[in-house]
């Protein structure tokens, strides 16, 4: 009785050893709401700037207890993805160019907006002159967990933990600082945890499918051709 008990306890460690944790992608619902007037699409050799708001950590972010994290592939740069997404879906990568707030901004005079959000950015007047800026796309980040099942303690239980990411992109022309409306992306799923010694993990992208969503929407708006997302690749988002 004691070699059997050994003998499972040894295959216990064994695999999670072996396996560990064990993450696997889990599906989630994907919603966008397009409020964007009409689009003048956006001309050889301009430039449009991408910027905006990350979301907070999640309240319980790092917990590892009850419920596992909550969302334990959270990432702090959501809106520096969406850029990288642009870079590398651009269907006219030769037509326009890319730039984030940093590369314009500099000592001199700013461009004067009405609208506040613009006014904080501080755009140099010469830099956005000579990178024929046309268009400034602000992105705002929420990020959502909501708790059903919180039966995790080290290194056994269950969690369950509900996750939604928002991504609310808000397009301005240049240098007038007219408003073309918003786009707004939403991918929603649920996040599971099941353990015993080893662990498998059901992780919704939430972030990046939100991200990369609303990447493809702005695209063939100021494009007018489809993004292809094979160029993404899927360990980028996946």
């Amino acid at each position: 009785m004691r070699s059997y008990y050994c003998g499972y306890i040894f295959l216990i460690l064994y695999l999670n050893l072996i396996c560990g944790c064990l993450p696997l992608p889990s599906p989630s619902i994907e919603t966008i709401n397009d409020k964007l007037s009409r689009v003048a699409l956006i001309e050889k050799g301009e430039t449009i700037l991408i910027c905006g708001n990350n979301a907070p950590c999640p309240a319980r972010f790092g917990e590892p207890y009850f419920t596992m994290g909550g969302m334990p592939d959270f990432q702090d740069d959501t809106v520096g993805q969406v850029i990288k997404y642009m870079v590398v879906l651009n269907p006219a990568p030769d037509q326009f160019d890319i730039k984030t707030l940093g590369e314009l901004q500099e000592p001199g005079p700013t461009i004067k907006f009405s609208e506040p959000v613009l006014a904080e950015l501080s755009i140099s007047e010469a830099k956005a002159k000579q990178e024929h800026l046309r268009y400034i796309i602000f992105i705002n980040e929420k990020v959502e967990t909501t708790i059903h099942v919180p039966l995790y303690l080290v290194p056994f239980g269950a969690a369950a933990c509900g996750n939604q990411t928002t991504l609310e992109a808000t397009i301005w022309e240049a240098p007038s600082g007219k408003s073309i409306g918003t786009i707004t992306t939403s991918s929603k799923g649920e996040f599971v945890g099941l353990a015993y010694m080893a662990h498998l993990l059901f992780i919704p992208q939430t972030q990046s499918e939100a991200g990369l969503k609303l990447t493809k929407e702005i695209l063939k708006k100021l494009t007018g051709l489809t993004p292809d997302e094979k160029k993404v690749p899927s360990w980028q988002y996946r």
